[in-house]
Parts: structure tokens; sequence; C-alpha cells
């Protein structure tokens, strides 16, 4: 009768240690899928508030005749928006937000640079400029894109990225006459 009790006790305790170790592996498992999760692509979701009705004393309107507010993106706009991790990953990439180079072979370098604007119809999207000098000279949009965009240097092209990673990107080049995207 004793020897009944001993088994007993001995398949209570193989009852009560299978959940257990069950729960351990669990908890364990879940805590290093969770590791291993992807990261959020901090571009898609870069949201900046286009505040400027002039910008390189220009006003908006002669960028576009529907904007009525936008903003050109910086380091500085940028660095609040995104943590320190996030910030030094666009910093070390090959990514601008402006850049200067002769590219139409006139012997005065270009400034193009990258922003966000916002129409009379409340639509938002994200915008490439070309001055040379002061001068206005050619502006390209993107309304299906919200908020983050960049620049690549490619010879005597423009890359315009709206991404950090996806490898897509429109090209800007200077045919002869003026700057065309494709």
């Amino acid at each position: 009768m004793w020897t009944g009790k001993k088994i007993m006790l001995t398949n209570m305790k193989k009852f009560t240690t299978v959940p257990l170790i069950g729960v351990f592996l669990l908890l364990f498992f879940s805590s290093c899928m969770a590791e291993k999760a992807p990261k959020q692509a901090w571009w898609l979701n870069f949201s900046v508030n286009p505040d400027k009705t002039v910008l390189n004393n220009i006003n908006v309107t002669s960028y576009n005749k529907i904007w009525h507010h936008a903003v050109f993106l910086d380091n500085k706009l940028i660095k609040i928006q995104v943590t320190n991790l996030q910030f030094n990953e666009l910093k070390n990439s090959s990514l601008k937000l402006t850049l200067n180079k002769d590219f139409n072979g006139n012997n005065i370098k270009e400034i193009i640079k990258v922003g966000v604007y916002l129409n009379n119809k409340n639509t938002q999207g994200v915008f490439l400029a070309i001055f040379e000098k002061s001068k206005l000279l050619q502006v390209f949009t993107d309304s299906t894109n919200k908020g983050f965009s960049a620049l690549i240097k490619d010879n005597n092209n423009i890359r315009w990225y709206k991404c950090m990673s996806c490898g897509e990107y429109e090209e800007i080049h200077w045919n002869g006459k003026s700057y065309i995207i494709e």
C-alpha cells in the first residue's frame, strides 16, 4: 500500500512538471521570436508638417500654384522625429537631403533639395526642387509619398528615392534643355 502512494506521488510530479516546462519553453521561444521580429522601417511612417509659405526666399506658390505650405527636409527636422539609431542610419548612408553639383554643364552648381508640400486640397506629397544660385529651375512632385525622400548623386544624374532600402528610385537628368524625370 505504501508503494502505491509513492508511485502516485511520482506520477503527480511528472504531471505538474510537464506543464511548467511547457510554459517555460513557450515563454522562452516567444521572447526569442520577438527579438527577431523585423524592424519597422521608420521612413514609411515618417511624417512632417509643411508649415512654411516661403522656401529659399521664394513663395511656395511659385513652386506650384496650388501649394499653400511646404518645408525642405533637413537633418535637424528629421533628427527630432526619429531615434538616434535611425538618424545615424540615414547619416551613414549615401542618401542626402541636399545635393550641390553642376548637372547641366554650365559651370554653375545647382542645388537640389527634397521636401514635403501641402496643397489647397489638403493633399500632402514630396517634392524635389532644383535651383541655380537663388533661381528656381524645376520642381518634381510625388503625391503618393507623404513624408520621406532623399537623393543620391549618380555621375551626371540624380536618383530620387522615397525610401532608404527599397532600391526603387526615379532618375532626374539634364537632356540638354531641361531636367527630366524617368
